[in-house]
């Protein structure tokens, strides 16, 4: 009986014997090491290569802007996202100062209707107070000096 019909392996691995080498390698073929692109591919490898320099420049980043208002009592800070891109969401932050020498009891600020259902996925922290078809209205109490 064979070592294979008993479930061996018919192949027998053994080693050289000493003072043998193996055969040498035979070399590897030559061949042109271009890189070719065919005509269609060139408008996008240069895309490819232009975006990492759009985004170091910004171009592609989402930006933020701010504008503020004053008066003799209250100061009122917006930082807005200027621009906005699919699926990155970034806050509208409403900050209101009180620069006047006594607390204020109430403040309303109010925030267009058609301004927030420009945005979809909108969360208001603190909620409003009050909304009319028009407006969202937020009341701020108690707001002290500073």
């Amino acid at each position: 009986m064979t070592e294979h019909s008993q479930g061996g392996s018919p192949y027998r691995v053994g080693s050289a014997t000493p003072g043998v080498k193996p055969p040498e390698q035979p070399p590897a073929p030559e061949f042109d090491r271009r890189m070719r692109f065919h005509p269609s591919q060139v408008p996008g490898i240069v895309l490819v290569a232009l975006l990492p320099v759009l985004s170091m420049f910004g171009v592609l980043g989402v930006y933020g802007d701010s504008v503020s208002t004053a008066s003799e009592l209250v100061e009122l800070t917006v930082e807005y996202s200027a621009t906005n891109r699919f699926k990155v969401r970034r806050p509208l932050n409403i900050e209101l100062t009180n620069v006047g020498p006594s607390s204020l009891p109430t403040v309303r600020v109010a925030l267009s209707a058609s301004y927030i259902f420009a945005f979809s996925d909108v969360a208001l922290t603190p909620g409003p107070e009050h909304i009319d078809g028009d407006n969202y209205y937020f009341l701020l109490s108690d707001i002290a000096p500073g």
